[in-house]
């Protein structure tokens, strides 16, 4: 289970001295943390076992959103004070940087490989929807050589920067995605368990990998390999739409300062939540001072912002934008985009956009702070 649908678990908290003094004074570290109203609502929510989902879609239907920073910063100041107490949360806050120091061991196909001999769980990966979506001749290709390894704790599967062309799939246990944020600093960005699948972009696009992932209990995993030069001919060949798009998804996100950086499994969420929308030359996509609510990605094209008539700035493959509308701006846009050429979009409405958010902490508080950016750069502009 993701930690945001978590029920949170709280050590006894005297929320009536938290709210006279408005803080939080730590019991292990004697830190203390300031609590603005909206944070006071989320502890008496937190100490009724609420998850951090049910906490933003409950303040979504009072018409406000959290800020996902701040509520992450808290969560891992209680996890610090010893005040949160779900293993997943503290395994979550403290297992970052250190644990890739000490997981350098790969998987060894010789010692640590059982033949593929088994149907049922065969079966079971032709099943996921990934598998689902690729092409019988794709699908023969990587049964061909697929490997199930049984890994302890802390083994290292993927590295940041390798361009080893394999795809794993998680068949039981756990392991840990860490990515570079924004700031540059390598953190989890998220938790996969069974069903999960990772590697992809490397191996379908032979592009350097973009996370670190560790397993973090006992797992078995499925590695899929095969030659290259084969799966590149067999991608050209393969027809199939879901598949493609995929792929110019995946391209797009990765030229983007704000996804490139995102767990496989939020490229996913993003991938399958929206629709993919075509956009003639000369059309405005959004326009500012309206009030429309969808979320959007540039997969192919060039699109131009503009604010009161004037051009800003352009939109490359892998630019977003609408999101200030839906997080900021009370859904009343502050721009408007214009096709420069035909392009192709990625359009994903509130309501997905909002599950996205409040399923993706990382994702979430990514959004927020780009969010905040353009807005600060778009009021020096008028100053």
């Amino acid at each position: 289970m993701r930690i945001e649908q978590e029920k949170i678990q709280l050590a006894p908290l005297n929320l009536q001295q938290v709210g006279i003094a408005g803080q939080i004074v730590g019991s292990y570290h004697k830190m203390n943390f300031p609590v603005v109203p909206w944070l006071m609502t989320a502890l008496e929510m937190m100490q009724q076992n609420k998850s951090i989902q049910e906490i933003f879609y409950h303040f979504l239907s009072k018409g406000s959103l959290v800020s996902f920073v701040t509520l992450k910063e808290l969560l891992h100041f209680l996890v610090n004070e010893r005040l949160l107490l779900n293993p997943s949360f503290i395994n979550y806050f403290q297992t970052e940087l250190p644990i890739l120091e000490t997981a350098k061991v790969k998987a060894s196909p010789k010692s640590s490989t059982k033949p593929p001999s088994d149907q049922q769980t065969i079966q079971q990966l032709k099943e996921l929807p990934f598998m689902r979506a690729l092409s019988a001749p794709i699908q023969n290709f990587l049964f061909e050589d697929m490997e199930i390894l049984e890994l302890p704790p802390r083994t290292q599967l993927c590295q940041i920067g390798e361009t080893e062309r394999s795809l794993f799939i998680l068949i039981e246990g756990e392991a840990a995605v860490f990515k570079r944020n924004s700031t540059g600093r390598v953190e989890k960005a998220a938790t996969l368990n069974n069903g999960s699948v990772f590697g992809e972009v490397g191996f379908f696009l032979g592009l350097p990998r973009t996370a670190h992932v560790v397993t973090e209990k006992k797992s078995r995993v499925a590695k899929f390999v095969g030659d290259s030069d084969v799966l590149d001919n067999l991608i050209k060949k393969d027809k199939a739409q879901q598949m493609q798009t995929r792929l110019w998804l995946i391209h797009a996100l990765l030229n983007s300062t704000l996804f490139k950086n995102l767990a496989d499994e939020c490229f996913d969420s993003l991938i399958f939540s929206g629709e993919i929308k075509s956009i003639p030359k000369g059309r405005a996509v959004i326009t500012e001072g309206e009030r429309s609510s969808n979320f959007y990605v540039l997969i192919q094209g060039s699109l131009q912002v503009s604010q009161k008539g004037k051009p800003i700035r352009e939109l490359n493959q892998g630019d977003s934008f609408g999101e200030i509308a839906l997080m900021l701006s009370q859904g009343v846009r502050t721009a408007t985009v214009t096709a420069q050429s035909e392009a192709l979009v990625l359009e994903i409405d509130a309501t997905k956009f909002y599950r996205l958010l409040s399923e993706n902490l990382f994702m979430a508080c990514e959004f927020e702070a780009t969010s905040l950016q353009k807005l600060r750069d778009d009021q020096k502009r008028w100053a």
